[in-house]
């Protein structure tokens, strides 16, 4: 609960990708392509995270200007990605394992003008049936591998992958066999990666 309450001292709006601005209910709205505001409550993520921004910055680059796509954001927190997807117009599918999680990424559809047409977000450690056209999973290095071949077996073309470390690069691509990388980009210690499926 002080968590709840202290945070919001702390979060101000927070250019998340070229553009792409994340904010608080009770900030106003800034100049930029793409605006969504979070509350977070007690779920992970304001945008401040190097590895959000990693994955925001990937997915903005895969998505924009791009016809209707279907997306999953598997480990979706309060549901940033998920939201900046929709905004950018794809149909979205965001999951994650804390129910807690899961009612504050609700909670942030109505202050974002969607409803669950646009944006469905569920409480589950599993990855759900595709087949979807992009995957982005923002999540620790174990569980990136741990969900490798679920995610892969779902996906048709483009998984973004953050939320690793440099050093734990090569061992969570091993487990992305029959893809390679597309785009690679990295802030600090963290890394942030595109795979395409091998041709």
């Amino acid at each position: 609960e002080s968590w709840k309450l202290g945070w919001k001292a702390f979060f101000k709006p927070t250019e998340v990708a070229p553009g792409v601005i994340v904010r608080p209910p009770w900030s106003d709205q800034l100049k930029s392509k793409v605006d969504v505001i979070i509350d977070p409550g007690l779920a992970f993520g304001t945008g401040t995270h190097a590895t959000t921004q990693l994955a925001a910055q990937l997915l903005v680059k895969q998505l924009e200007g791009q016809p209707s796509l279907k997306v999953l954001d598997q480990g979706c927190g309060s549901g940033i990605l998920s939201l900046i997807a929709a905004r950018l117009g794809h149909q979205v599918v965001g999951v994650e394992i804390d129910p807690m999680a899961t009612r504050s990424a609700q909670e942030n559809l109505p202050l974002n003008q969607f409803s669950q047409k646009d944006v469905t977000f569920i409480s589950d450690d599993q990855v759900p049936n595709g087949p979807f056209d992009l995957v982005v999973a923002n999540i620790i290095a174990p569980v990136l591998i741990d969900l490798a071949s679920q995610i892969t077996a779902v996906c048709q073309e483009t998984i973004i992958l953050s939320g690793l470390l440099v050093a734990q690069e090569d061992r969570v691509l091993k487990a992305y066999q029959g893809w390679v990388i597309s785009e690679r980009i990295t802030s600090g210690q963290w890394v942030g990666l595109i795979l395409k499926r091998v041709e």
